[in-house]
């Protein structure tokens, strides 16, 4: 399965801009984008159900304001960090989306 995604802007200025990830699912799916920081910890999960925005087949497009999951959330440091795209239900794939903060 390939979902080819992309992100932009990219890079993108915390608390001003949000990234925009969009990635195309060949069927409704459920997507988990596991978003790491630069030092490999987890630090947000953004979640998708099948047919939902992000979740449809053909092309999604979801946000990601630069907050992490603490409570409550505060905007990540600047750096790179790696969105791994989980795709299930019927279909399984993963795709890796880079994305820099400034």
């Amino acid at each position: 399965c390939r979902i080819d995604p992309s992100a932009f802007p990219n890079p993108f200025k915390l608390s001003v801009e949000q990234i925009h990830i969009a990635y195309s699912l060949p069927a409704d799916a459920q997507v988990d984008i596991f978003i790491y920081a630069p030092d490999g910890t987890l630090v947000r999960t953004l979640s998708y159900a099948p047919g939902a925005p992000g979740g449809a087949v053909g092309v999604n497009k979801v946000v990601w304001d630069g907050l992490n999951e603490h409570n409550p959330p505060t905007y990540v440091t600047p750096g790179t960090y790696n969105g791994d795209i989980a795709v299930s239900r019927g279909i399984s794939c993963r795709a890796l989306v880079r994305m820099g903060t400034r």
